[in-house]
């Protein structure tokens, strides 16, 4: 799963991990009551070298206005 971010390019790449990692499908998350956990980041976003940057980068850039068009974005990186 993932999840709209800001920076468009850590979608980016995001997107392309999972390509790589063959899975075979894309699932675009909306942040709800749950609580998550985004280790997975650490070393493959600019900047978040440990928890805390995480924690400090994930705050920053969880997109709350995500759009139909970035929905698009987001289907069309993925090859659909």
């Amino acid at each position: 799963m993932v999840y709209m971010m800001r920076d468009r390019d850590a979608m980016a790449r995001m997107i392309e991990r999972c390509k790589a990692a063959r899975c075979s499908a894309l699932v675009l998350g909306m942040l709800g009551a749950r609580r998550h956990t985004f280790r997975n980041l650490v070393g493959h976003v600019e900047e978040v070298t440990d928890v805390k940057s995480l924690a400090s980068w994930t705050n920053e850039q969880f997109d709350p206005q995500l759009s139909w068009a970035d929905v698009e974005s987001v289907k069309r990186r993925w090859g659909s």
